[in-house]
């Protein structure tokens, strides 16, 4: 891990959750957020090409899928 892989920790501050979603280049969106939801409509206003199925949560030790209620 180099020093530019934020991507692969947590960012988000306290009491909120950290999530990521993938961006359009390639990168991703980081997101603090209060629960799945939030964290999908932060994603959606950072970037209309989010997409639900690249959204991922920090569960303490690594980024895991998110699965969104419909």
């Amino acid at each position: 891990m180099t020093m530019n892989d934020y991507w692969n920790k947590p960012c988000a501050v306290h009491g909120l959750t950290s999530y990521r979603c993938k961006a359009a280049y390639g990168g991703w969106i980081m997101i603090g957020a209060k629960d799945n939801d939030d964290a999908w409509r932060e994603a959606q206003r950072s970037s209309k090409f989010a997409n639900q199925d690249t959204l991922e949560v920090w569960d303490g030790k690594a980024y895991r899928k998110v699965a969104m209620s419909t």
